[in-house]
């Protein structure tokens, strides 16, 4: 692979400064690049450096600022049960929130990824698919 100069210059720059060799440096970006991102079944992840969700395809999943805070908020809760009014709180900043208004956004979620992506409990509150990986991906903050 050809570098431009200029980065051949920063990459020789940062391997010194750090004291590694190309393959040691590789090897770091590779697995920051694996530990970002988080498994939510079906071909389904979150990039949490990206701050993007995409689909089996390693597409990006357009969502809106209250889609991507609602599977934000599910994720930092790594699959536990999350009640509706933590997730209304943080997602629209307020307390008044429409339940329907709710479940139709989480309708459009499932609609942009898989039904089972997010799964709800009556009365009780909503969870992610959430599936560690090997190095138990579990140590979730997003914020």
């Amino acid at each position: 692979m050809k570098l431009s100069e200029q980065i051949e210059d920063k990459f020789t720059s940062k391997l010194k400064k750090e004291d590694l060799t190309d393959s040691e440096y590789i090897s770091r970006l590779i697995e920051n690049d694996l530990d970002s991102r988080i498994d939510l079944g079906e071909g389904f992840y979150y990039n949490k450096y990206l701050d993007r969700l995409y689909n089996q395809e390693n597409k990006v999943i357009v969502l809106t600022k209250i889609e991507r805070e609602i599977v934000i908020t599910l994720i930092e809760y790594r699959g536990e049960l999350v009640p509706v009014d933590i997730i209304t709180k943080r997602s629209w900043k307020k307390d008044d929130v429409s339940i329907y208004t709710f479940r139709n956004l989480i309708k459009k979620i499932r609609d942009k990824t898989y039904f089972k992506l997010i799964k709800s409990r009556s009365n009780l509150g909503y969870s992610i698919n959430f599936e560690p990986n090997e190095k138990g991906l579990n140590q979730v903050k997003l914020k």
